[in-house]
């Protein structure tokens, strides 16, 4: 994820100065983005993560078609333990880029624990989907297979191991 926010960070701070506001608001608030996300950042990695939400919203505010800044405020609210902040902001980078196989992860595991079961198996088939049409050759097929057994794990579902018989036909002596 290195690469990711290097990206994010270059994108930020190519626009230090986007004006945030409400609709209709005679007041314009400032928001310097690379700053923003700077602190954002900063505060996640010190598990500060109440301040590092309100630094992404304010990033989600002023780039709301970021994919990536969507994810770092869903994790933030991940790490504050508002998972239903978390929910809406990851299923919302996931809608924007349906790519990065770390949201789709986060966003099960948080579906799970908000007890939306459906909803958390059906990002786990399509991470399974993702699997089997990269069948260990694309580049995030590590990724994937991690993916996986974290949503198996959050469901409580047994992955089925090879060789071993699918339906108890074990002979007992």
């Amino acid at each position: 994820m290195g690469v990711r926010r290097l990206l994010l960070f270059s994108a930020l701070a190519a626009a230090p100065g986007v004006a945030l506001g409400g609709s209709g608001s005679a007041s314009v608030r400032r928001c310097d983005t690379a700053r923003e996300y700077q602190q954002g950042l900063a505060d996640y990695q010190a598990a500060k993560f109440a301040s590092a939400a309100s630094h992404f919203r304010n990033l989600a505010e002023a780039q709301p078609k970021d994919a990536n800044v969507w994810f770092l405020l869903g994790q933030a609210y991940s790490g504050e333990g508002d998972l239903k902040g978390a929910e809406k902001a990851l299923a919302r980078s996931v809608k924007l880029d349906p790519g990065p196989v770390a949201a789709h992860r986060d966003l099960a595991v948080a579906e799970e624990k908000l007890n939306q079961d459906l909803k958390a198996r059906a990002e786990l088939s399509g991470l399974t989907a993702r699997q089997r049409a990269c069948s260990d050759s694309c580049p995030e097929a590590a990724d994937l297979k991690a993916a996986i057994a974290a949503v198996q794990q959050a469901l409580g579902v047994v992955a089925p191991t090879a060789g071993l018989p699918l339906h108890g036909d074990y002979a007992f002596g």
